[in-house]
C-alpha cells in the first residue's frame, strides 16, 4: 500500500496533510494538554454535524435502555469528549517518538498469555477487535510483541486515505482491504498476525443478526469463513482508555473461540459479540457510537436513524 510520491501531493490531499501536520505540530504538547484540546475538538464537532448527534443518541437508546435520560445524555456528551480525545491520540500514535510513547503511554494487557501461547504454535493469528477510540493506541502497543496486518477499508477520500496508510505503516506490517479475503487468508497460512474488526453493517447479504447489546445486529459472517480458510487461532481482543488518566490503556485478549468456526454462523459470531458487548459495558463511552452500527433491521423492523 505504499505509494509513490507524487500521489502524497496531489491537490486532492492538501486539506488531509493539512490537518495532518496540524496535529503532528499539536503533538508535541504535553499529552495532557493535548487532551484538553481534544475535548474542545470533540465538542466543536458535535456542535456541527447535527446529523451524526441524532445517530449518537439512537445508539445509545437502544444500547442502554437500562439508563435514564439524565444518565444517557452524560454518556453522549462523554462520548464526543472522548471522540476529541482520540483525534490526538491516534496522531500521538502515528507520530511519536518510540522512547517519547514509551514515557507517556501506560497499558495494561489482561490475558496477553493467550496471545504469546497461539503465538508459539506457528498457526495464523486472527485478532478480532471492535471499533473502540483509542484502537490506534493500541495498535501501535501490540507492534511491541509481534508484527501483524490489520483489515481496513479504503476511505472515500484519497488525501486521508495516504494520511492514515502513512501513519499505520510505522507499526503495522502491511494493511489488507477488507474485500481481499485471498490476502487475508495468505497471510494467516503463513503463520501471519491479522486484526480484524466485524462489528460494522454492510448490509443483510454479507452479514447475520446475531444479539449486540441487548440489540439484533447485523454482523459481518466472514470470520468463520477466513478462521477456517486460513487454519487460524481466533482471539477476541479489545483495548480502551481508562476513565479519568491520560494515556492509560487496558486491554483484554481472551482465550481462542471454542469450537470456532463450527456449523453455525450465529453462534460462533455470537460468542464474539458477547465479548466485546460485555467490554463496553465497562468502557461505554469509547466505542464508536458515530457509526450507523444498526443500520439494517430485521424484516419489518423500522430504521433507527
Amino acid at each position: 500500500m505504499r505509494t509513490c510520491f507524487w500521489t502524497y501531493c496531489h491537490p486532492r490531499c492538501w486539506f488531509a496533510w493539512l490537518c495532518y501536520v496540524l496535529l503532528k505540530l499539536l503533538n508535541c504538547l504535553p499529552l495532557r494538554w493535548q487532551y484538553t484540546l481534544g475535548r474542545g475538538v470533540g465538542r466543536l464537532l458535535k456542535g456541527i454535524i447535527p446529523s451524526r448527534r441524532h445517530v449518537v443518541r439512537q445508539n445509545l437508546k437502544h444500547c442502554f435502555a437500562q439508563l435514564n435520560e439524565t444518565q444517557r445524555e452524560a454518556l453522549f456528551h462523554q462520548h464526543y469528549d472522548d471522540v476529541g480525545i482520540s483525534l490526538f491520540e491516534t496522531s500521538f500514535a502515528w507520530n511519536a517518538s518510540n522512547s517519547r510513547f514509551k514515557r507517556l503511554i501506560q497499558y495494561e494487557a489482561k490475558g496477553l498469555e493467550h496471545f504469546e501461547a497461539a503465538l508459539k504454535t506457528g498457526k495464523g493469528i486472527l485478532l478480532l477487535g471492535g471499533h473502540f477510540l483509542p484502537m490506534e493506541l493500541a495498535g501501535r502497543i501490540f507492534h511491541k510483541y509481534s508484527e501483524f496486518k490489520v483489515v481496513a477499508r479504503v476511505h472515500q477520500s484519497m488525501g486521508f486515505e495516504q494520511v492514515i496508510s502513512h501513519g499505520r505503516l510505522r507499526y503495522v506490517s502491511g494493511i489488507i482491504d477488507r474485500n481481499n479475503m485471498r490476502a487475508m487468508i495468505q497471510h494467516l497460512r503463513s503463520g501471519g498476525v491479522l486484526w480484524y474488526a466485524p462489528d460494522q453493517d454492510f448490509g443483510q447479504k454479507r452479514s447475520v443478526f446475531v444479539d449486540f447489546m441487548g440489540v439484533p445486529t447485523a454482523t459481518l459472517k466472514v470470520v468463520g469463513r477466513l478462521a477456517a480458510l486460513g487454519e487460524a487461532i481466533v482471539l477476541p481482543c479489545f483495548f480502551a482508555r481508562r476513565p479519568h488518566t491520560v494515556g492509560h490503556l487496558y486491554g483484554e485478549i481472551h482465550p481462542p473461540l471454542e469450537s470456532f468456526p463450527s456449523d453455525d454462523e450465529i453462534t460462533d459470531i455470537q460468542q464474539y459479540s458477547d465479548y466485546m458487548g460485555e467490554f463496553i459495558r465497562r468502557f461505554p463511552s469509547q466505542y464508536l457510537w458515530l457509526h450507523k452500527r444498526f443500520k439494517t433491521r430485521p424484516e419489518g423492523e423500522p430504521s433507527f436513524y
